[in-house]
């Protein structure tokens, strides 16, 4: 209920302030959910076709900025970000929030791949959006780098110097959880002149110094 009333119906009551408006743009931040698993490194001309409920909402969402305001948007479907000060459930969070407490962990899911990117990348493209439009319309960002819990696991065991111990948890898998979502970085690369993403140890590594774990 809250993803429909926050993607769905907040952003069309956004779209119609924005259509009354003349010369005004969205820029919208749909996410890397709206695609369904998949072996190969996603481009934005991939087809969605989402499998979970926040994914839908979000290509709902993408579906009424395109038909109200058509040449008036920019779509960044995000991957999966992280960075200081995340209070979600989310993966990496959760881990951090663990390791405060000690060495072992409790995890769901350890071997799906999914595509992290640090919060300054994520914010570094829409300051170039901003900046200078791009032509092109939708856009995946994300780092192009797959990564699953074990080896987030190792990278901190790495930067901290110590074995972490981990319990997968029956009841903290999710019911669906797409096996691999990585994102073809390729195009936001060329279009926005970006050189490099920041790498997954050193996001992680200004994480652990930030909460001083």
């Amino acid at each position: 209920q809250r993803c429909f009333e926050t993607n769905v119906y907040g952003t069309y009551r956004i779209v119609n302030l924005i259509k009354k408006s003349k010369g005004s743009k969205i820029i919208f931040a749909s996410s890397g959910a709206v695609y369904p698993s998949s072996t190969k490194s996603l481009t934005g001309s991939f087809t969605p076709q989402p499998d979970d409920t926040y994914g839908e909402t979000k290509r709902i969402g993408e579906n009424l900025i395109g038909s109200y305001l058509p040449g008036r948007y920019k779509i960044f479907r995000i991957f999966n970000v992280y960075g200081p000060g995340d209070g979600t459930p989310h993966l990496i969070p959760s881990i951090i929030r663990q390791l405060k407490k000690g060495p072992r962990v409790k995890l769901g899911n350890l071997r799906t791949e999914r595509d992290y990117i640090f919060v300054d990348d994520v914010v570094a493209v829409i300051m170039k959006e901003l900046a200078e439009e791009s032509q092109g319309s939708i856009y995946n960002v994300g780092t192009g780098v797959g990564s699953s819990a074990e080896q987030i696991i190792a990278i901190f065991e790495k930067l901290l110097g110590y074995k972490i111990h981990v319990t997968s948890v029956q009841e903290m898998r999710r019911i669906v959880d797409k096996p691999r979502l990585v994102s073809n970085p390729l195009p936001i690369q060329r279009d926005y002149g970006i050189s490099h993403f920041i790498t997954l140890e050193y996001g992680l590594s200004l994480m652990i110094r930030n909460t001083k774990i």
